[in-house]
């Protein structure tokens, strides 16, 4: 669902065949990037209130995303314990990480230099 937090209001409602459990907007387009218990990753845009992508490829738990600065990439951690960077334009899995451990959270610098697990 997408609120007016300032008439707070319900704007409209995006359907999504799991349950989410994780959002992240981008800060300066109108890309929300969600995760669900199916374990996809789906991108919509929300001036066009559209799904854009739809990313799989996690085994587990999706237990955080985030979205590149320039909102190129998606960038996910699971208990699966890898990061997984997709990119958005070619609707591609262009880069993963496996780890010994789950990935519990994850961020990318601004200027996407460098991610922290």
């Amino acid at each position: 669902r997408v609120w007016d937090f300032e008439q707070l209001s319900l704007l409209f409602t995006l359907a999504v065949p799991s349950p989410i459990n994780q959002l992240t907007l981008h800060p300066s387009s109108s890309l929300l990037a969600s995760t669900a218990d199916d374990l996809k990753v789906r991108v919509f845009d929300l001036t066009t209130r559209k799904l854009v992508r739809n990313f799989e490829g996690h085994t587990n738990r999706i237990t955080d995303l985030c979205i590149s600065g320039d909102g190129r990439w998606v960038m996910t951690g699971s208990a699966d314990c890898t990061v997984r960077v997709y990119d958005v334009p070619s609707s591609r899995l262009i880069d993963w990480i496996k780890f010994d451990k789950a990935v519990t959270g994850l961020d990318m610098s601004p200027s996407g230099d460098f991610v922290c697990t």
